[in-house]
């Protein structure tokens, strides 16, 4: 939940700690507008809610779990909803939690295909 908060707090400091560190070198890698681009808080004008555990997979000490959020994402002249989903990655035994969105754990730069516990 720390991780969601970050998001709809705009919380940055918290959001690039909870975030899945190779998510994170990707767009350090990038480049620095990529990168800021990626985490800045002016960016995120949605607020996420309602989630539900889809799926858990696990190899080892690894463990993967995913989520669908409702994502309201809300400018100047509309209110849009959306069904987004967000994937917890641990590899220790689930003591610590990282975090990306369903766009980055199928990129294989971030999270190769070999080792994806869950498939979409």
């Amino acid at each position: 939940m720390a991780y969601i908060e970050a998001r709809n707090t705009n919380n940055v400091s918290l959001l690039v700690k909870l975030t899945y560190a190779d998510a994170v070198r990707y767009y350090q890698s990038k480049g620095d507008e990529v990168f800021k681009e990626r985490f800045r808080p002016e960016n995120n004008q949605s607020y996420y809610r309602n989630g539900t555990l889809e799926e858990v997979a696990s190899k080892g000490d690894v463990i993967h779990v995913r989520y669908e959020f409702e994502k309201i994402i809300e400018d100047p002249t509309t209110i849009e909803l959306k069904r987004v989903k967000l994937y917890a990655i641990s590899v220790d035994d689930g003591a610590h939690w990282k975090f990306l969105d369903g766009i980055e754990y199928d990129n294989p730069k971030i999270v190769p295909k070999n080792k994806q516990l869950i498939s979409n």
